[in-house]
């Protein structure tokens, strides 16, 4: 799948990934039972992957 975005698309999805990132930390953090935290960490290498890639990526240039 490719993905093209304008470079202030880019920047507001990278926001969005970037609060809830810090809402799965913490909710990471308060978490006891093991099996359930450990699914969330695998959410958080997904949000670090998606993230890295929004960074790594080139703004489609806008006319």
């Amino acid at each position: 799948m490719q993905l093209e975005l304008t470079e202030d698309e880019q920047d507001f999805l990278k926001e969005l990934l970037q609060e809830d990132h810090q809402e799965l930390r913490e909710e990471i953090y308060k978490t006891e039972g093991y099996k359930f935290k450990l699914g969330l960490r695998t959410k958080e290498k997904i949000f670090m992957s998606l993230l890295k890639k929004l960074t790594d990526m080139e703004p489609v240039k806008t006319t």
